[in-house]
């Protein structure tokens, strides 16, 4: 996943973790807070970097049993459901306005 910013969660990672397929990923602050609570090895890589990129899919490779049944493992672990990503969505902006309007009357 070689992205400069996601917003809302990293469906493709997440999807590809509940299969038990190894993950090679942008190391940006959202990503990391995302994965957090994941359990399953994670190849963390700088995306504005084609030799980080690489050697992240080299070591993938190299190491392929390994991320395989690590992501495997980490099939199960708890993550939030499309309704409940909403559902903060939902909270967030709801605060947001909130303070909007209180700052604004």
């Amino acid at each position: 996943m070689p992205s400069l910013a996601e917003g809302g969660g990293s469906y493709p990672v997440e999807e590809a973790l509940r299969m038990g397929v190894p993950v090679a990923c942008s190391d940006i602050p959202v990503m990391r807070e995302h994965l957090a609570g994941r359990t399953a090895r994670i190849k963390w890589f700088d995306p504005e970097s084609t030799n980080s990129i690489t050697e992240a899919m080299n070591e993938i490779i190299e190491h392929y049993d390994l991320y395989r049944e690590s992501a495997i493992k980490g099939m199960n672990d708890p993550a939030q459901s499309w309704d409940e990503i909403a559902e903060n969505y939902v909270k967030i902006f709801k605060m947001a306005i909130e303070k909007f309007y209180k700052r604004n009357n």
